[in-house]
């Protein structure tokens, strides 16, 4: 690890989503070591949303397209200094996870193949199959984070 390396890590970060794909629901903000500093400023872009993960616990969800400050244990140079005994690492961890909040269109579903099936009236045998789209939007962000997606990368 550099010099360069060592001061960049201690600094505050600007955390936003800037490259949201159509087919990416959640996406977790890259960090290696989950210690976003003190200060550190959230960007939520329109038809996006946040869930805060601190400590292990969920203390806030972000769903208005704003700037926000956020508040850790985490300070700058201090806090590795002060944690000699954990290998110069802070217990304090912090997670972001992205979500989007926009409708999801024109999704496909279908049968890949059709299905043989036995018409029990006149005993002929009837292929079937069946296709469309669909659409959907997450209704209920910390639920989906929650019971389905975790802690998941």
């Amino acid at each position: 690890m550099s010099l360069k390396d060592l001061f960049r890590n201690q600094l505050s970060k600007v955390i936003e989503w800037t490259n949201q794909q159509q087919e990416l629901l959640v996406w977790k903000f890259p960090s290696s070591n989950h210690e976003i500093k003190n200060a550190s400023k959230l960007i939520i872009a329109p038809e996006q949303g946040a869930h805060l993960v601190y400590e292990g616990k969920i203390p806030d969800v972000l769903e208005e397209a704003s700037i926000y400050n956020l508040e850790t244990d985490n300070h700058p140079f201090i806090t590795n200094l002060l944690k000699l005994r954990t290998s110069f690492e802070s217990e304090h961890k912090f997670k972001i996870y992205f979500y989007r909040t926009s409708e999801n269109v024109n999704l496909p579903w279908g049968t890949s193949q059709a299905i043989k099936y036995m018409d029990p009236v006149y005993g002929i045998p009837v292929q079937l199959g069946a296709n469309g789209t669909f659409s959907f939007k997450i209704a209920k962000a910390l639920y989906l984070f929650t019971e389905i997606i975790g802690s998941k990368d």
